[in-house]
């Protein structure tokens, strides 16, 4: 992973577990927040998966060009 994505990933989990114990003055923010956050997460591993399957399709892309000519 680069550390962009790390950076991303461990905010993303830190804010989910401050989710779990959440004081009673950012409970309202929070809640509000709470699907917003995890449909970015979400979207992030999402994109990951998208951009393998990519890479899959490329390596096959040129692996039947190979053969083909």
């Amino acid at each position: 992973m680069k550390p962009i994505e790390v950076q991303i990933v461990s905010k993303a989990s830190l804010i989910l577990s401050r989710q779990k114990s959440p004081t009673k003055n950012n409970f309202m923010a929070e809640t509000i927040l709470a699907p917003f956050q995890i449909s970015i997460l979400a979207g992030i591993i999402g994109f990951k998966i998208f951009c393998n399957q990519i890479k899959i399709y490329i390596k096959i892309a040129d692996d039947y060009n190979i053969k083909s000519h």
